[in-house]
């Protein structure tokens, strides 16, 4: 069944933003994960487990690295939403990593603008913003390709969804401890997706944005995401990590995550699993036709 439009909806008003400024994460500018990075056993799927616990995972396109992990990964969650009954977040199918795709992420006016090269700072005037990367003001900072900071990834959200004609998005930013592992399964278990940042080899400080597609509660309490990094042979899809704060010694441990809403503030509809039966074989007979209906929106 096709997906209800138009999604052009008035803006749902004034709503609590946490927005956290006080962050800038160091991005590699690379497709590859750093040295020293192994896929570890927390990694793995549960061993020995018994079917006791939970796993939930949302069906969010793989992207790999492109000018940006916040820009990368929020463009899998946008390109999620695009699959499912957002069709204006990119241009044609978002299911894969098209160039139209990657041009949505990073735009040829950013790139030439903002990702430097060793002979030449473009001088202003700069184009005129158009894709998740200039909403999330990723690379602004000299010398720092591929940066952004945590405040501005929610405002990029909310700011590109504005630019392609969903005007009611809304996201926004808590911290660990604010955020709580019920909280992920709540988004997750409505078809949302979020995006944390992290911290990925341990160290205490962030370095990294992931889009999170899952969560599973055995072994322990557990979040699925991608990595934006190209995956080795036999590598999964989605990487398990340990809910936990970050701090020195512990791989991957959350610093915060950011909420996005399609549709804040009012239900929105979208027809699912629509079928027939029994198959009909002649004129006349009769069927029944059964759909399903998501409300992907932030109301009943």
């Amino acid at each position: 069944m096709e997906a209800l439009e138009p999604r052009l909806l008035l803006d749902a008003g004034a709503v609590l933003d946490a927005a956290l400024d006080e962050l800038l994460v160091t991005d590699r500018g690379l497709d590859v994960p750093p040295p020293g990075y192994n896929y570890s056993e927390q990694d793995a799927p549960a061993k020995g487990a018994g079917g006791a616990g939970v796993t939930k995972i949302l069906n969010v396109p793989e992207y790999i690295w492109y000018h940006g992990c916040a820009p990368t990964s929020g463009g899998m969650i946008l390109g999620y939403w695009d699959t499912v009954a957002y069709p204006n977040y990119f241009p044609g199918d978002a299911s894969t990593q098209t160039n139209d795709v990657n041009d949505r992420i990073a735009s040829s006016g950013h790139i030439a603008d903002y990702v430097p090269t060793p002979d030449r700072t473009p001088p202003p005037p700069y184009h005129t913003d158009d894709c998740i990367a200039d909403f999330m003001l990723t690379s602004r900072v000299p010398d720092r390709h591929g940066w952004s900071n945590f405040g501005n990834v929610d405002d990029g959200f909310i700011d590109y969804s504005d630019f392609v004609g969903y005007s009611a998005a809304h996201s926004w930013n808590e911290t660990y401890g604010d955020l709580t592992f019920g909280d992920l399964k709540a988004e997750i278990d409505a078809g949302r997706p979020m995006m944390f940042l992290v911290d990925s080899d341990g160290d205490g400080g962030t370095d990294h944005f992931v889009p999170i597609v899952g969560y599973r509660t055995d072994p322990s309490n557990q979040y699925g995401c991608h990595t934006t990094w190209n995956r080795a042979p036999g590598e999964p899809l989605v990487h398990w990590y340990d809910w936990q704060g970050k701090s020195n010694g512990h791989p991957w441990g959350i610093h915060g995550g950011t909420y996005f809403h399609p549709c804040w503030g009012s239900p929105d509809l979208a027809g699912v699993e629509a079928n027939a039966y029994p198959e009909p074989r002649y004129w006349g007979d009769t069927l029944t036709f059964a759909y399903g209906v998501k409300n992907y929106g932030s109301a009943a």
